[in-house]
């Protein structure tokens, strides 16, 4: 990766190495193409947190429970680990927290998903940083036509991003396809592909085939995550600090109280503590920012070269199709999303501006 960001040539000496070759050989990528990394960490962490409420009730049935006086349960002759002690002890209240563990956005993966995941978001990135650091080489653009259409099922996923819950694994996963397939769709088709007249023939049909599937995904993809109210949206405003930039925007506002009302506050926020919260926010926020403005920008290039337009409003039926894959972005969505954006920079100005004045005034 860091040879192929290199000034001087760097990404066209690993291209010319054959590095896309092997990236488009890789099969260990292709792996786990239907269910998301973050809904197996939500699985995982939710089967952890009964375990651990199992393995209690064992060493209770085995050792006793004794009551201390400030009405603290402890288990009696029992030297082990008591971290999982501190579990609470209604079933209710056991469920509760395995819900806001599986809501955590850095819940581990299991070990098979995070191997899969450290090999898969590397691949991604170095794919997307050689498509674009050559972006005027028909070869290279060829190359990542042949890499999407021979990992396309696991790009599906990732564009699809169907995880019932926000998690980092995710998001960085969307960012690096994102960077990859925004390049190959924005760049024009050559004039013999729809055709198929040219050095490629068949093979040049087959690249434009592959580019057009990627439209409507993105499409779908910029319609849900410019709305501003979905599951990063919502845990970036649960998790902010009070007083935050983030958490300061009317948008922001509405949000948060509609996911505190949804899930709880602690599922909200995935039970982390305000300082985790507050890091992993900030962290999803930063990835989510560049994931979006990925996006617009290739909504903005398809419209320039008369390859997209984009109506008013969305149709009667929006609502009924909220969770089809054929949405497209309107004109009042960007509109939405220019004011949101506004505020959020009205905010983080005003921020900085607090931030300087105490800095001055404290000499």
């Amino acid at each position: 990766m860091r040879l192929a960001q290199l000034p001087g040539g760097g990404a066209r000496a690993l291209a010319s190495s054959g590095a896309m070759h092997a990236l488009i050989n890789c099969r260990a990528i292709d792996a786990y193409a239907s269910d998301a990394a973050g809904d197996a960490a939500a699985a995982a962490a939710a089967s952890a947190v009964h375990a651990a409420a199992a393995r209690r009730a064992e060493r209770e049935r085995e050792y006793g429970v004794v009551a201390g006086a400030d009405g603290i349960y402890s288990i009696a002759s029992y030297d082990g680990d008591l971290d999982a002690f501190d579990l609470p002890r209604d079933p209710a209240d056991v469920a509760a927290a395995a819900a806001a563990a599986a809501a955590s956005p850095i819940a581990p993966l299991p070990l098979p998903r995070a191997r899969h995941h450290a090999v898969l978001v590397p691949v991604l990135r170095l794919a997307g940083t050689l498509v674009n650091a050559l972006a005027d080489s028909p070869e290279t653009r060829a190359q990542g036509v042949a890499f999407v259409a021979a990992h396309h099922r696991v790009i599906d996923r990732i564009l699809a991003d169907r995880a019932s819950s926000a998690h980092l694994a995710d998001l960085a996963e969307l960012e690096a396809a994102v960077t990859l397939c925004a390049r190959l769709v924005t760049r024009r088709v050559p004039a013999g592909a729809a055709t198929g007249v040219g050095a490629d023939g068949a093979t040049t049909r087959e690249r434009a085939a592959v580019v057009e599937t990627l439209t409507p995904k993105l499409d779908d993809l910029t319609s849900r995550l410019c709305e501003g109210d979905g599951k990063y949206d919502a845990f970036v405003a649960a998790a902010s600090p009070e007083g935050s930039p983030s958490a300061c925007t009317s948008s922001s506002v509405v949000t948060r109280r509609v996911a505190i009302a949804t899930r709880g506050a602690r599922a909200a926020v995935g039970g982390l503590s305000p300082a985790a919260a507050a890091a992993a926010a900030a962290r999803m926020e930063r990835s989510l920012r560049a994931v979006r403005a990925a996006l617009v920008s290739t909504q903005l290039s398809l419209a320039e070269q008369g390859r997209a337009t984009f109506a008013a409003l969305p149709p009667p039926n929006a609502a009924a199709s909220a969770f089809c894959d054929d949405r497209r972005p309107t004109l009042s969505l960007f509109t939405r999303l220019t004011a949101r954006c506004a505020e959020e920079t009205r905010e983080e100005t005003e921020a900085r501006a607090r931030l300087l004045r105490g800095l001055a005034s404290d000499g």
